[in-house]
């Protein structure tokens, strides 16, 4: 790409970021913090956008976002995104590494992963494919949705 903007709310993945960067002298990179839910650039914006690992990290704000990428795609621009399915049989959930923990009902899993693993999960929400591709349909209608086996 000629250039490339990674956002992330968190500034200490952006210093790593930049670190990386600065030391494989990458120089087509500029680093934004910011929101997911207002991306700071005018409509219609890029020809291309990616979301790896955040979907499953934005809980209500998920419809926003996924407007907002619509909002900064120009006409005939692409989306992609990666979210581990929900109904994962053959890897534990990236998470907490927990086998099936989607299958449970969600009201029970944060405070089961707190039990087995000590860790908090109230900030992730695995998405299934069919929720998925009911969400992004709504921005995108003629939108596919791909699964990689």
């Amino acid at each position: 790409f000629k250039m490339v903007y990674s956002i992330d709310e968190d500034m200490a993945q952006l210093i790593l970021a930049k670190k990386y960067i600065e030391e494989n002298l990458i120089g087509n990179v500029i680093l934004i913090c910011a929101k997911a839910q207002a991306l700071p650039f005018s409509a219609q914006s890029f020809d291309y956008i990616q979301a790896i690992n955040l979907l499953e990290h934005l809980e209500d704000s998920i419809h926003q976002v996924i407007h907002e990428i619509n909002r900064a795609l120009k006409y005939g621009g692409g989306f992609a995104a990666d979210s581990r399915n929900r109904f994962d049989i053959f890897s534990p959930e990236p998470h907490s590494g927990i086998r099936f923990l989607g299958f449970l009902p969600r009201k029970f899993i944060p405070t089961l992963v707190r039990r087995l693993t000590g860790n908090h999960y109230l900030s992730t929400r695995l998405l299934s494919r069919g929720e998925l591709s009911s969400l992004v349909n709504q921005v995108f209608p003629f939108f596919k949705i791909s699964s990689k086996q």
